[in-house]
């Protein structure tokens, strides 16, 4: 286990590709082991040069109004969800060229 910081996008991309090689390995292994050390380094350097912004209040209360619907056994009506799928073959169908596919 060869592990070292993570200081530039180089490191960056060789440790996500090192993580990803030891992904499916068993826990308790020394690979298991060095994984779960890249994945702090990776954790960071992310924190650090990724930054994700929480979600402004009117987001997040829209977000937590449809997880306690759910939770309630609320359904979304049946109609709404046709009418939207619908809608979204529509607009795939007019964006797709005519005519016999072979000939495409």
């Amino acid at each position: 286990m060869d592990i070292k910081p993570i200081k530039n996008e180089r490191d960056y991309e060789k440790a996500l590709r090192r993580a990803e090689s030891l992904w499916k390995l068993p826990e308790g292994s020394a690979e298991s082991d060095e994984l779960d050390v890249l994945a702090t380094l990776i954790e960071a350097y992310e924190g650090e040069h990724y930054p994700m912004d929480l979600p402004d209040s009117e987001i997040r209360v829209k977000i937590e109004q449809g997880y306690a619907a759910t939770h309630r056994g609320e359904l979304i009506d049946s109609h709404q969800v046709r009418s939207r799928l619908d809608e979204s073959k529509r607009a795939w169908l007019s964006k797709r060229p005519r005519g016999n596919p072979r000939t495409l």
